[in-house]
């Protein structure tokens, strides 16, 4: 999301496609316990989630270069271990290489000049964006 456009923009879902695909692959090669073929299909996998995340995050450096924009990042440490439920667990957070990520981007973004800041992510959805408050952000829905 920018400040031209509020609207965030995902681009996780090639990713969550291969993730799922290849969950799928393992677990049905796993019955018929085909265990060396099931290396071999993590190992492509895992040049397959590499790739993507080098395409997303050249994407998103493009777009920060072309705004004149900074990227914020959110440090997402402890994520996993919040959900309880195994397979939204799975689904959500496991499949993405959250670290691998935020380094892809870190280090195109200061290849090009353009800053990015890590943030906690504690309250931030609670933090009135005016006054830095914690509570309520009823004038917030007052001025749309």
């Amino acid at each position: 999301m920018n400040s031209n456009n509020p609207k965030p923009k995902f681009y996780g879902k090639k990713l969550r496609q291969v993730k799922g695909h290849y969950f799928y692959l393992r677990r049905s090669l796993a019955l018929k316990k085909a265990y060396k073929t099931i290396k071999k299909i993590g190992n492509k996998e895992r040049r397959v989630v590499i790739d993507i995340l080098h395409k997303i995050s050249r994407a998103i450096v493009n777009e920060a270069l072309k705004n004149d924009s900074m990227i914020v990042l959110g440090n997402l440490k402890g994520i996993r271990k919040n959900c309880k439920e195994r397979k939204f667990n799975r689904k959500l957070n496991i499949g993405f290489p959250f670290y691998k990520f935020s380094q892809f981007i870190e280090y195109k973004a200061k290849w090009l000049g353009i800053k990015v800041i890590k943030i906690s992510e504690k309250y931030t959805s609670k933090i009135c964006h005016k006054c830095r408050s914690i509570g309520l952000r009823v004038e917030a829905y007052l001025n749309v």
